[in-house]
C-alpha cells in the first residue's frame, strides 16, 4: 500500500462504496488523475461521512472502513500523513462525528491508546477544546 494506490486498496476492502465513489468524483470532477488528497478529500470522504450519519445501517462498512484506517496507521510515513490529512481532519471538524467515528476504531486500539489513528483524532479534540476555551496553546 502506498500514498497513490491507497484509494483503490480501500475500495476493494469495501467495495459497496465503489458505486457512490464515482458518482461523487463525477459531482466534484475528480478522476484517477487528481492526487490522492483530493481523491480521498473529495471522493471517499463525503461518502463516508454520509455513511457514518446512518451508523447504525452502517456498522460493518464501518467497521471495515476503520480497520482499513488502522492499517493505514501502520504503513509508510506517506500514507501515514494521507490518513491524518485527507481523513481524520475530516472526522475531527463534527464533535458528533468525531464520537461515531471513535466508536468504530477497535476497542484493544482504544484501550491501549498506541493506535496512530486514535492519538490523531484524540489530539484533535484536545486542540478543539482548547480553541474553543480561547486559551490557544498549540
Amino acid at each position: 500500500m502506498n500514498q497513490n494506490n491507497v484509494w483503490q486498496e480501500y475500495l476493494k476492502a469495501v467495495p459497496e462504496l465503489q458505486a457512490p465513489f464515482e458518482a461523487q468524483c463525477r459531482e466534484n470532477w475528480v478522476d484517477g488523475t487528481d492526487g490522492p488528497y483530493v481523491i480521498w478529500g473529495m471522493g471517499l470522504m463525503p461518502c463516508i461521512l454520509e455513511r457514518l450519519a446512518y451508523e447504525e445501517q452502517n456498522k460493518d462498512l464501518l467497521d471495515r472502513t476503520f480497520a482499513f484506517f488502522e492499517k493505514m496507521a501502520c504503513a509508510s510515513e506517506e500514507v501515514r500523513e494521507l490518513l491524518l490529512y485527507a481523513v481524520l481532519e475530516k472526522l475531527g471538524d463534527d464533535k458528533a462525528v468525531l464520537a461515531l467515528s471513535l466508536i468504530h476504531i477497535s476497542e484493544p486500539t482504544r484501550q491501549a491508546e498506541i493506535s496512530y489513528a486514535v492519538f490523531c483524532l484524540k489530539k484533535k479534540t484536545k486542540q478543539k477544546h482548547i480553541k474553543i476555551s480561547g486559551f490557544n496553546n498549540t
